[in-house]
């Protein structure tokens, strides 16, 4: 959805992995999007060691939980998005999120 509405994406289907990469990358993505669920690490970690190295990250969280569940995490996402939703509606959070416009 996003690669079509012009955005540069990359996509992890293993948590450590994404946070391995992120924090090699010189150059890191202005946004984080993630579900609560995942693997193999929690999501409040992912989080938390994504902003601990890019303070200025911006974290959408998109999911089919309840909000209810961030209630005694530490660090919270920017925008919660609840499943489901359509394709306008998560194009427009990633850009309030961003601020920038897609390129197309």
């Amino acid at each position: 959805m996003l690669e079509e509405a012009g955005y540069e994406v990359r996509t992890f289907n293993d948590r450590e992995e994404a946070l391995r990469v992120f924090l090699a990358e010189k150059r890191r993505p202005s946004l984080l999007i993630t579900d609560y669920v995942g693997y193999p690490i929690s999501a409040e970690r992912l989080m938390e060691e994504c902003r601990r190295a890019e303070p200025g990250l911006k974290i959408l969280m998109a999911t089919g939980c309840p909000e209810g569940v961030l209630r005694n995490v530490g660090v919270k996402p920017d925008r919660f998005l609840q499943k489901p939703f359509g394709i306008g509606k998560f194009v427009a959070e990633v850009r309030a999120l961003t601020g920038l416009p897609a390129s197309r």
